[in-house]
């Protein structure tokens, strides 16, 4: 079994590596990505947030997962970091590069 992060096609992963380990996000899918009109700062975002980085932190590709984040700009969390953590690395890495 090849499993990938929830909703995101085998084309467009190609950093991530293929494992036959059952993947923790494939459990629990609905933790990744925000439901229509759920507010960022809310406890029941906070409370997603919190359980979808509990599961990434055990997950077995979690940096291929977290480089594969970079290039593929999705909203979701991946590796346990939020588009804004994403954001944050991507700006600091460019600042870094130009130092």
């Amino acid at each position: 079994m090849n499993t990938l992060p929830p909703r995101i096609p085998a084309a467009r992963t190609p950093l991530v590596p293929r494992t036959d380990a059952p993947l923790p996000c494939a459990g629990a899918p609905e933790l990744f990505h925000a439901p229509d009109g759920e507010r960022r700062d809310s406890d029941d975002a906070r409370a997603r947030i919190f359980a979808a980085r509990v599961l990434c932190a055990s997950c077995p590709i979690q940096a291929g997962c977290r480089e594969t984040s970079y290039s593929v700009h999705d909203n979701g969390i991946w590796a346990g970091e939020t588009i804004g953590a994403r954001k944050a690395a991507r700006r600091s890495t460019a600042l870094a590069a130009a130092a």
